[in-house]
C-alpha cells in the first residue's frame, strides 16, 4: 500500500478540559495542536502538561474538509487502549483488547471510511497505559496514515465449481475480488433453509491476504444438488461488510456405480478458433453429453493471467456451460510460461492428497489420476520464459507421490482407473516431456502385468489426434508417424498395456477440422465407450474397454487411420 499525502488538522484535549462527551466533538475547539511527522508516529507525552493516569481519558481529534462524497482508507496504532469514531459513530473499540499489535505502526489497523461532503472529523478516545515513560521516545506513541484509496470491492471472476472426489465428499469453489480480502462460501442442499459456511482459511485462520480465493466444501453427500454463494468479506471494514454472489447450484459426484459421461480436450491456443469449439463442444447443440469437462492443458501463454486465462477461457466456460458444468484443469506447459505463470497455482493447485499440478480424485467406479509433466524443454536462459524452470525435483517428488496415492482406497476400489495430463508417454518424437512421463508412470502403469492396471490415459500435447494400439508400437493417427516433419515418434508402445488417446491440437499443416477436438468418455458398469469428435463435432473415432482392460475398435473415419511406427 502506497500513502498519500492527506491534509487534517489535528487537536489533542487532555481529560480536565473535556465537556461531557457526546461521540464528536464541537468543530474549532480549545486542543493544543498536533502535528504528525513523515514517519507518521508522534509521541503524545511530548503535549501533555503531565503524563495522564492509566484510567483518564484523553481525545485526539482530526478534521478535514471533503469537496464531495469520497472513501479514503486510513490506518493507525496506538500502545494504549482506545475507541475510534468517525463522524459521531464508533467505528473500533480496543477497550478490551489494547492495540493488539506489536510494535505500534501505522498500518496496525485499516479502516476504509465513507466520507461526506464538505467537513468530517476522526475521533479518537485515548486512555493511559501502565507501560509509558516520560520524555521523547516514551510510551504514548499514536501512528497515523492516509493511504491510497483501494478498488472497490467487487467479484472480479465468478465461481467456478473444480476438483470433484466423491471419496471426500468434495468439490473446489474457485473465485475472484477485485482486491485482497477476507472470503467464504456459504452452501446448503437444495431446499434447506439453513446456510452453513466456509471461510478461506489458512492455519487456522481467516485469510485475509488473497484476491484469488480457493474454498474446499467438504464432507457433502454425494450425487446431491447444493446451492451455494461465493462471499466477499472487506478486511478494510474488519469483515463486517460482506458482498454476495448470486445463489449458483452443482451437482456433487456420485459414490456408487452409475453411468455418467465426461469430455476431453486440450490446446485451445489459437484464440481466434476458441470460442467457435467451445460453443460447439459444450453448448446447447453438444455432441455428446457430459457430467464434467476436462481441460488437458495449453492456453496460449501466461503473461497476463487475467486476460489469457481468466478473461478468455474460464469466463467463456461459465458463459457457455451456464454456471452449471464443473472443470477439471489439467496443467500444460503454455501455463508454465509468462511472467505470471506462478498464478496459475493462486486458484488451481490441487488439494490433499494432491499437489500443485498432480493429484487424484473419485468419480463413480472411476479412479481418475492427474498428472503434470512440466514443460518439453529443461532450463534456458533468460530472456526466455524458460530461465526459472526446475523441473527435476518436481518431478522426482511426484514419482514418489504415484507409488503411494494408487494404494490409496480410492485407487484400489475403483473398476476403472484413467489418466488425465498435457504429455504423454506415446505418440511424441520428442524426448524431454516424454522422459518425464516414463520417470513418473513406468514403476507403477508400464508392462504387460503392470503394479496397478489403468484402462485409459488422455492427453493432448502432440497438436494430432493420436491413439496407440496397447502393448504394440501400432496407431491410429491422422497423419504417418513414420514421416513427421519433428521425426519419428518414440517406439515405447510394447511397454503399456492401455490405449493412449490424444487430442488435436493447431499446427500449420492441421485441416480445419482436425484444429481442435476432444474425447467423450461414457462411463458404464460393462465397458467406457470412448469417442473422438473434430472441430465441427463431427465423430471420427470411437473404441471401448471393459472393465478386464480389453480394447474393442468400433469405427474409424477414413482420415483416421492405422499405422505401425
Amino acid at each position: 500500500m502506497r500513502k498519500v499525502p492527506f491534509e487534517i488538522d489535528w487537536e489533542l484535549f487532555e481529560s480536565a478540559v473535556l465537556p461531557e462527551f457526546s461521540g464528536k466533538l464541537p468543530a474549532g475547539g480549545s486542543g493544543k495542536k498536533v502535528f504528525f511527522p513523515e514517519n507518521g508516529t508522534v509521541n503524545l507525552f511530548d503535549y501533555f502538561v503531565s503524563p495522564p493516569d492509566k484510567a483518564q481519558r484523553t481525545y485526539l481529534a482530526g478534521e478535514f474538509s471533503a469537496a464531495e462524497a469520497q472513501q479514503i482508507l486510513i490506518g493507525f496504532g496506538a500502545e494504549w487502549n482506545w475507541k475510534f469514531f468517525f463522524n459521531g459513530e464508533l467505528i473500533l473499540d480496543a477497550m478490551d483488547t489494547g492495540n493488539q499489535q506489536m510494535p505500534y505502526a501505522e498500518d496496525n489497523h485499516l479502516v476504509l471510511l465513507d466520507c461526506r461532503k464538505g467537513k468530517n472529523q476522526l475521533l479518537f478516545e485515548l486512555y493511559g497505559t501502565g507501560f509509558r515513560h516520560k520524555g521523547k521516545g516514551g510510551g504514548m506513541d499514536m501512528a497515523f496514515a492516509v493511504y491510497e484509496t483501494p478498488e472497490k470491492l467487487a467479484l472480479r471472476y465468478r465461481p467456478l465449481v473444480s476438483f470433484p472426489d466423491a471419496s471426500a465428499g468434495a468439490v473446489s469453489i474457485i473465485f475472484s475480488g477485485t482486491r485482497a480480502s477476507a472470503a467464504a462460501v456459504d452452501f446448503r442442499k437444495a431446499g434447506e433453509t439453513s446456510w452453513q459456511r466456509v471461510y478461506d482459511n489458512l492455519g487456522g485462520q481467516i485469510n485475509v491476504t488473497k484476491s484469488t480465493h480457493h474454498i474446499r466444501l467438504e464432507y457433502l453427500e454425494p450425487d446431491t444438488v447444493y446451492e451455494y454463494k461465493a462471499v466477499l468479506i472487506d478486511r478494510f471494514r474488519s469483515l463486517r461488510e460482506e458482498i454476495c454472489d448470486e445463489m449458483k447450484t452443482f451437482r456433487t459426484a456420485p459414490v456408487e456405480s452409475k453411468n455418467f459421461s465426461f469430455s476431453f480436450t486440450a490446446d485451445l491456443q489459437w484464440i481466434t478458433y476458441r470460442k467457435k469449439f467451445m460453443e460447439g463442444l459444450l453448448g446447447k447443440d453438444k455432441p455428446a453429453e457430459m457430467d464434467f469437462c476436462v481441460f488437458g492443458g495449453d492456453l496460449l501463454w501466461t503473461s497476463n493471467f487475467d486476460l489469457q486465462f481468466m478473461e478468455q477461457f474460464i469466463e467463456p466456460y461459465l458463459d457457455i456451460t451456464q454456471d452449471k458444468l464443473p472443470l477439471v484443469l489439467v496443467r500444460g506447459n503454455h501455463e508454465i510460461y509468462g511472467n505470471e505463470s506462478f498464478r496459475y497455482f493462486d486458484g488451481f493447485s490441487a488439494p490433499y492428497p494432491g499437489r500443485e499440478g498432480y493429484y487424484l480424485f473419485r468419480w463413480g467406479e472411476v479412479c481418475f489420476i492427474v498428472l503434470d509433466f512440466c514443460d518439453d524443454t529443461g532450463n534456458l536462459p533468460a530472456p526466455s520464459t524458460r530461465y526459472l524452470h526446475d523441473f527435476e525435483p518436481y518431478i522426482a517428488a511426484e514419482a514418489r507421490w504415484l507409488k503411494e496415492a494408487v494404494k490409496l482406497e480410492c485407487c484400489q476400489s475403483a473398476k476403472y482407473r484413467i489418466v488425465l495430463a498435457h504429455g504423454a508417454p506415446l505418440g511424441d518424437s520428442q524426448q524431454y516431456m516424454p522422459s518425464h512421463a516414463w520417470q513418473v508412470i513406468d514403476p507403477v502403469f508400464s508392462g504387460s502385468d503392470p503394479a496397478v492396471k489403468i484402462h485409459l490415459y488422455l492427453g493432448g500435447h502432440v497438436h494430432r489426434p493420436f491413439r496407440s494400439v496397447p502393448l504394440k508400437n501400432e496407431c491410429f493417427c491422422l497423419c504417418d508417424p513414420n514421416t513427421l516433419p519433428q521425426g519419428k515418434f518414440n517406439r515405447c508402445g510394447e511397454k503399456y498395456n492401455f490405449p493412449v488417446a490424444l487430442v488435436g491440437g493447431p499446427t500449420d499443416y492441421t485441416p480445419e477440422n482436425m484444429l481442435y477436438t476432444s474425447l467423450n468418455v461414457n462411463v458404464s458398469a460393462e465397458k467406457l465407450t470412448v469417442r473422438a469428435f473434430d472441430y465441427f463435432q463431427q465423430e471420427f473415432d470411437r473404441f471401448s474397454i471393459t472393465p478386464d482392460g480389453e480394447v474393442h475398435n468400433e469405427f474409424n473415419r477414413d482420415d483416421f487411420k492405422f499405422y505401425n511406427y
